[in-house]
Parts: structure tokens; C-alpha cells; sequence
């Protein structure tokens, strides 16, 4: 059972609140601090808190939207318990190369987003943008980009106000590591690469990425047909990121982002069925944000998908620039 706070009209600035029956006085705090970061964001359209998989409360504006109506918060309520148990799922297999906690998941489709934020390990904040807008006040301006670090802002807010530290999430608190010009590393770039040969374009693909990959930033790459690792390119070896990799080998490491590569398609069909109502569109990015740097995959096809990494919190944006200009790169290879 949940109640609703206040039933408002539509076009009535006042964002709607939805609680759960068992959610009490000691919510109202988190409730109201949501609802301000709501009311602050424009572009964010629906936030959910949920307590072990279960729904506490929600805050939006869907009347607001012109994507989904006030009609669709069953929806949109079901798909983020959806989305926490996806979180704690990955949360577990991305334990294996002992990179932290899963902290933050994103999944970007062309008609929206939904970031999935880890406040504790069972309290999760799930919010929705149901517009991909861009061009306000600047060309480079993404609704998407701005929910992403205000709900950051947000789990950070939260977490301090019960005597937890922030854990970065998006890296978007950190300055950045300081980035080594190109061609003016104090050593040697160190590569590992590979790839399917009875593909097509495969070995220029395998170049694409060797020449992307670097110790600053996007420290593996890899291109993906239907499973299959098409091509890849790493620096992990690099003396550089060393400091990475005190608790395991870099080859177990290397063996992880291949493998979680190879099944990234289907990954991206399960979150494509979760969210297929909200979001109405095939996914064409997704982030896995741990506390030790982030995997990201970009869709660039039927079945393909480009595969980033980078162990380093500080560098995510950048990584996601450099991971970006690598897909521009492949799409001109692969033209017929």
C-alpha cells in the first residue's frame, strides 16, 4: 500500500509525493531533502528511495514531463526495485577484480536516463529524466549529465548526514589526477592486445583501440560483435598503475574486463527489458561506477558495443571524452 502526501494538478510547480504504508516520521528529513533536489532540477522527472529491494517513497514531476503521465508511477516504481536488484547483482560479480563496491549505475537511452545510486549497501536512490535534452544554455548542456550530479550530490548530502564520508560517486567531487601530455610519458606506453581475426576490420579495430588506450585515463578497451571479443587493447601493464593493482595480478584483472565484455550483450538485453516502458528506447550507454574507477559500454550497433575502463575515480570524465572519440573511430572503420 502507499499514499500519496498531496495530489496535485498536472501543471501544479509542486512536486508530487508517493510513501509507502511503513515509511513514518523519520523519513520526512530524506523526504524533503529529495524533494528540494527535485524542485532544483528541472530535468529530473521522477526519485525513488528503496530500502532492501522494497519501495519507501517517491518524488516527480511526470505531469511535467510530456513523456509519462502521473498514471505511470507503478511503473516507474517497479522498474526501480527492478533496477536496485540489478545493482546488487553487479554489485557482487564486479567484486571479483577487487575494484570496491558497485556505487552507482547509469543507463541512457534516447528518450531518457536512470541513475541507480548505492546511499548504503541496501539503500538505493533511483532516479529518471524521461527527455534527452541538449542545447539550453550551452551546446555541450545534457539533462542526463545533470541529474547524474545532482543525485551524486544528493547520496553524498545523505550519507553525511548520518556520519558517513562521500564516496565519489561519478567522480564528479575529485580534481583531476594530473594528465601527462601526449608523448611525453616519463615511460614507455606498455600495450596488451588482441582481438578475432575472422572479423572483419578487425586488425585496424585492434589498432584503434591500442592507440586509444593509456595510463591517464581509459586503461582497456575493447570492440564486441554478438559476444564475441572482436578487438582489444589495454595498459594495465603500465608501471604507472602499478599502484592498482597492490591487491590482484594484472592479468586476472585483464581476464575480468574480457570476459565481462564478451557477455556485455546480453547484459544490456536485460536492462533493455526492465526498462522498456520508462525509458522506450534500446539502451545506448551504459556506466558500472565502482569505488576503484568504472567500466562503460557504449552501443554502436545491432549486437556491438564498445567496452571502456578506467581505475581511476578522478578520470571517469575524461575517460568517457576519450572512450567516445574511440567509438567516432570505429564507426568510420566499419563502414561498408
Amino acid at each position: 500500500m502507499v499514499r500519496d502526501d498531496q495530489d496535485v494538478h498536472p501543471t501544479d510547480p509542486t512536486p508530487h509525493r508517493h510513501r509507502a504504508e511503513h515509511v513514518g516520521v523519520e523519513f520526512d528529513e530524506t523526504v524533503e531533502t529529495c524533494a528540494r533536489m527535485l524542485e532544483a532540477t528541472p530535468d529530473l522527472h521522477y526519485l525513488a528511495h528503496y530500502s532492501n529491494g522494497v519501495y519507501d517513497f517517491s518524488i516527480d514531476r511526470l505531469g511535467d514531463s510530456g513523456a509519462l503521465s502521473p498514471h505511470d508511477r507503478p511503473t516507474l516504481s517497479r522498474a526501480g526495485r527492478q533496477l536496485t536488484a540489478h545493482l546488487q547483482h553487479f554489485d557482487e560479480l564486479l567484486r571479483e577484480p577487487r575494484t570496491g563496491a558497485l556505487i552507482r549505475l547509469v543507463l541512457e537511452s534516447s528518450h531518457g536516463t536512470t541513475v541507480c545510486n548505492a546511499m548504503l549497501p541496501s539503500v538505493h536512490l533511483v532516479a529518471f529524466t524521461l527527455e534527452v535534452l541538449q542545447d539550453k544554455a550551452s551546446p555541450t548542456y545534457l539533462a542526463s549529465d545533470v541529474v547524474d550530479r545532482g543525485l551524486s550530490e544528493l547520496v553524498t548530502d545523505l550519507r553525511n548526514r548520518i556520519g558517513l564520508l562521500s564516496q565519489n560517486p561519478g567522480g564528479f567531487e575529485s580534481l583531476p589526477s594530473p594528465s601527462w601530455p601526449e608523448g611525453e610519458h616519463p615511460v614507455p606506453r606498455s600495450w596488451h592486445l588482441g582481438g578475432d581475426e575472422r572479423f572483419a576490420h578487425a586488425a585496424a579495430l585492434r589498432e584503434a583501440c591500442a592507440e586509444a588506450v593509456r595510463a591517464d585515463d581509459l586503461h582497456f578497451a575493447a570492440y564486441c560483435v554478438d559476444g564475441t571479443l572482436v578487438a582489444w587493447a589495454d595498459q594495465l601493464d603500465h608501471p604507472l598503475l602499478g599502484p592498482f593493482f597492490t591487491q590482484v595480478a594484472v592479468h586476472a584483472r585483464r581476464r575480468f574486463y574480457q570476459q565481462f565484455s564478451r557477455t556485455i550483450n546480453r547484459h544490456a538485453a536485460s536492462f533493455n527489458r526492465t526498462l522498456n516502458r520508462p525509458l522506450d528506447g534500446t539502451l545506448t550507454r551504459m556506466v558500472f561506477d565502482v569505488e576503484l574507477g568504472a567500466i562503460f559500454s557504449l552501443r554502436l550497433g545491432v549486437g556491438v558495443h564498445l567496452v571502456g575502463v578506467t581505475l581511476n575515480q578522478s578520470r571517469e570524465s575524461a575517460t568517457e571524452i576519450r572512450l567516445a572519440a574511440l567509438a567516432d573511430r570505429c564507426e568510420e572503420l566499419t563502414k561498408d
